[in-house]
């Protein structure tokens, strides 16, 4: 685990990164391959679910979450409106 929060750490993610190191909600969402990744809304909904991981699965990744900052924000925008 030292090595994954060194790793996250120097990535100054403009998002929060959770581990689960004693694997509790691994095992609660049905995981059964590592790693395992989930997407969450501000809300808490699950936007997508990652089993393992591909060379380029990162480029799928950052896709998806800038998809959900830039929707995040187009919310928040049509609130103030």
């Amino acid at each position: 685990m030292k090595k994954v929060k060194q790793f996250v750490n120097s990535q100054n993610y403009s998002f929060k990164v959770l581990s689960d190191p004693r694997m509790e909600l691994f095992r609660k969402l049905g995981a059964t391959i590592m790693p395992y990744a989930i997407l969450v809304e501000k809300g808490g909904v699950i936007r997508k679910k990652h089993t393992g991981f591909n060379p380029g699965d990162e480029l799928i990744m950052e896709k998806e979450l800038i998809e959900m900052r830039s929707e995040e924000h187009t919310s928040e925008l049509q609130s103030l409106v």
